[in-house]
C-alpha cells in the first residue's frame, strides 16, 4: 500500500479477504495446553547466555487467555545492579515448528498476547516474527494493559514452509495464547469478485 507498483497486489488481497474464510489451523500446539505435544511437534525454546540475566519460558495458568495454560516468556535481572542494563541480545526465544502450506497461498497468523508491564532494556518489547518476512515486518508489542490480538497476513514463498518466532527482547514478562496459522480460502467463485492479479511466491 506504499507503492503504486504494488498497489494492485494490495487491492487483490483486500478483495480476497472481503470474501475469504480461514481454513483449518495448521499449527500444532499453538494453544499451549500440552507440553508433550509441543515437544513432539518441534517447538523450540532458546535462552541466550546473557550474563546477569535469568530467562525462562514455560506454560503457566497465569498466562492463559483461554483453556488452562498459556506460554509465559520472562527475563529478569539476577540482582539490582543489572536492573537498568541495556540488552544487545534478546534473552528468550520460542520458535514454532515449520508448517507446510501451498506455495503462493495467503496466510493468516493470529494469536493473543499480553505484556503486563513495559519491557525494559530494549525498545523492541515482545517481537512476533514469521519466517517469510523476518524481523523487517515483525510485530512489536510493549505493555498492553490486558490481552490484545495480533494478526499478520503473509504470502507463502516457494518453499511453502512457514514458522513463527516469539522473541522477548528485554527484561520483563510476556504471555501468549491461541496462536494459529490458517490459509485464507475464497468463500465464493472468483468470478463473483473484482478481477485482481494472482499472488505469486517471492522470487
Amino acid at each position: 500500500a506504499v507503492s503504486f507498483r504494488t498497489l494492485p497486489w494490495h487491492q487483490g488481497m483486500m478483495d480476497l479477504l472481503a470474501t475469504a474464510v480461514a481454513g483449518p489451523d495448521q499449527l500444532p500446539g499453538g494453544n499451549f495446553e500440552d507440553l508433550d505435544l509441543m515437544l513432539q511437534a518441534g517447538w523450540r525454546h532458546l535462552n541466550a547466555a546473557v550474563p546477569g540475566i535469568l530467562a525462562e519460558a514455560n506454560l503457566a495458568p497465569a498466562a492463559a487467555r483461554s483453556g488452562r495454560l498459556g506460554l509465559r516468556l520472562s527475563a529478569r535481572p539476577a540482582n539490582q545492579e543489572n536492573a537498568r542494563m541495556l540488552l544487545e541480545t534478546p534473552p528468550v526465544w520460542m520458535i514454532s515448528p515449520e508448517v507446510q502450506v501451498q506455495p503462493g497461498s495467503l496466510l493468516r497468523i493470529r494469536g493473543s498476547a499480553c505484556v503486563p508491564a513495559p519491557i525494559t532494556g530494549s525498545v523492541d518489547g515482545l517481537m512476533v516474527l514469521d519466517s517469510i518476512t523476518g524481523e523487517a515486518l515483525a510485530e512489536r508489542i510493549d505493555a498492553t494493559g490486558g490481552w490484545v490480538q495480533f494478526e499478520l497476513y503473509r504470502v507463502a514463498d516457494r518453499s511453502g514452509r512457514v514458522s513463527i518466532t516469539f522473541v522477548l527482547s528485554g527484561l520483563g514478562e510476556a504471555w501468549l495464547d491461541d496462536v494459529a496459522i490458517c490459509a485464507m480460502e475464497p468463500s465464493r467463485p472468483a468470478a463473483a469478485t473484482r478481477q485482481a492479479p494472482m499472488f505469486s511466491p517471492r522470487r
